[in-house]
């Protein structure tokens, strides 16, 4: 898949998230715009060896504030629960971490530790979507649990008796015939 087929995914989704008409128009004017001169060239990215300071900072910003967006969204999901918030997050990750990678390689100044930090930001920003998804579960589940336990539930565990018949379980009275 092309960085084109991916930025037109992304802008999709986005101009999907966007309600009100001008800011679709806006943002759809603007990605014909910045789309044009990539593919004419007029925006060049060359491959040096005499980096700009900022040209081996960026990808590093990148995994940094994916790295940082991790716990954020979490923090975020929890105390202001708007989807569309924590959609942008999630997209503003796959933009930073498809860029991040990119650039470096452009630029000529991805390293093995560079590597090793983007991967490690990939795990914490994902594994904070994953908390974010899974603890309202997890409460759900506690709660249902805690309701069983005032009302009395018995919940029994039956296991299988080896030397039993096939369909018995062990300290099951036997079935009548």
């Amino acid at each position: 898949m092309t960085k084109f087929a991916v930025l037109k995914l992304i802008s999709i989704a986005l101009f999907l998230v966007l309600r009100r008409a001008w800011i679709r128009t806006l943002y759809f004017a603007l990605l014909l715009r910045i789309s044009r001169r990539l593919r004419k060239g007029a925006l060049p990215m060359e491959n040096t060896r005499h980096n700009a300071w900022w040209k081996t900072k960026l990808p590093w910003a990148l995994v940094l504030f994916r790295l940082s967006l991790g716990p954020g969204i979490v923090w975020l999901g929890r105390k202001f629960p708007v989807p569309a918030l924590i959609v942008g997050c999630i997209v503003l990750a796959l933009v930073s971490d498809i860029f991040d990678g990119v650039l470096a390689r452009r630029w000529l100044c991805d390293t093995p530790r560079l590597r090793r930090w983007d991967t490690l930001a990939d795990t914490a920003f994902y594994l904070g979507v994953l908390t974010l998804l899974i603890v309202p579960v997890q409460m759900l589940l506690v709660a249902f649990a805690m309701r069983g336990f005032q009302q009395g539930w018995n919940v029994e565990l039956e296991r299988r008796d080896p030397s039993a018949e096939p369909g018995m379980f062990a300290g099951a009275p036997p079935q009548p015939a």
